[in-house]
């Protein structure tokens, strides 16, 4: 479709069909009368067109219908594009007009950002990642002069409506899928941050629960270099009582793994089962194809416009004010069966 047709004004399509920009107007919001022929002809060329209404003149009539969404992740991350995506679709059909800004991760330039929906108006912003409650009180002057705003991907809790996938049953979630499958001797790869926390205290809480032997040796805090990850794997493979399973806080630091424990002469899932987190594109294209707890990006997006409608209509309440997004387990090949008679010899 031609981008100058997109663009139209209403002045322009009411001279197509010789009336003025305030019919075209009410047909479009189904105001005034007008007769139901002249109307059908101007609804069928605004969907052939494509037409969209200016977001500078809809800000500028008060009752803004626009909404900002400002991602600060990494644009190569389908997750987030698939997210972006579905939340501009779910707030669209709801009347909504959603303006994209992509890339920020300096929180200057979101602070620019946000200056720019403030003088649109906006009537709400949606943004993330925003991890720590350090970038929220940077950023928090000109938050309070947003309408309504709404982060996602918090790590810490905040002051304002939040959305987040819950890591912490994730992780409980894979421990609890390597012992369903005999392992009773599960190590842990990953390093322990504090962005990174709730996955090794699901880890740990899991473990525990299902009375599982744990041991100090048997945790590998992963680095981004492949050489140190293969050295300490090195070191955990060769205890007599190594580990027969690895949860591992991601799907890229399980790939590393994967890679590391080959270099070493070991295969997944035959000597070691290796269990990721986000079902990341790789990790259902890696050999063998890595088990993962994943996330519905449906269901995040849903749950971003949620609070977002709810915010506009004054309905957050304390029991809504946080949404979280449950995992879901996807099975793979880097996870193996060890028999019943074999799982407590691995005790």
């Amino acid at each position: 479709m031609n981008d100058r047709r997109k663009n139209l004004s209403l002045a322009e399509i009411g001279r197509r069909f010789h009336v003025s920009a305030a019919t075209v107007s009410n047909i479009l919001n189904n105001k005034g009368k007008f007769s139901s022929e002249l109307a059908g002809k101007i609804l069928a060329f605004v969907d052939e067109v494509e037409y969209r209404p200016s977001l500078l003149a809809q800000s500028l009539k008060g009752n803004s219908k626009i909404v900002g969404f400002c991602l600060r992740g990494n644009l190569e991350d389908p997750w987030y594009i698939r997210v972006m995506a579905e939340v501009q679709n779910g707030l669209r059909r709801h009347g909504f007009y959603v303006g994209t800004v992509l890339g920020e991760q300096d929180l200057l330039q979101v602070r620019q950002t946000l200056d720019l929906f403030i003088q649109l108006r906006a009537a709400a912003v949606v943004l993330g990642p925003l991890g720590y409650t350090a970038e929220y009180e940077e950023l928090r002057p000109v938050l309070d002069k947003l309408n309504f705003v709404t982060a996602f991907d918090t790590l810490e809790p905040m002051p304002l409506p939040s959305v987040r996938v819950n890591v912490y049953r994730a992780a409980c979630g894979g421990v609890r899928h390597l012992y369903d499958c005999g392992h009773r001797r599960i190590g842990y790869i990953g390093p322990k941050t504090p962005a990174l926390a709730d996955r090794y205290s699901g880890y740990h809480h899991t473990v525990h629960e299902l009375a599982l032997p744990f041991n100090d040796g048997w945790l590998v805090p992963e680095t981004d270099s492949l050489g140190e990850l293969e050295s300490g794997l090195r070191r955990v493979c060769a205890r007599p009582d190594r580990p027969t399973a690895f949860f591992c806080q991601s799907d890229l630091i399980a790939m590393r793994a994967m890679k590391a424990l080959y270099r070493l002469g070991f295969r997944v899932p035959e000597d070691f089962s290796l269990l990721g987190v986000n079902n990341t594109r790789e990790s259902e294209l890696s050999i063998p194809g890595l088990s993962t707890m994943g996330f519905d990006s449906t269901a995040y997006a849903d749950a971003i416009v949620a609070t977002v409608l709810d915010g506009l209509d004054g309905k957050i309440h304390p029991e809504n004010a946080s949404r979280t997004v449950n995992p879901v387990l996807v099975k793979r090949e880097s996870v193996k069966m060890i028999p019943a008679e074999n799982s407590n010899l691995n005790q």
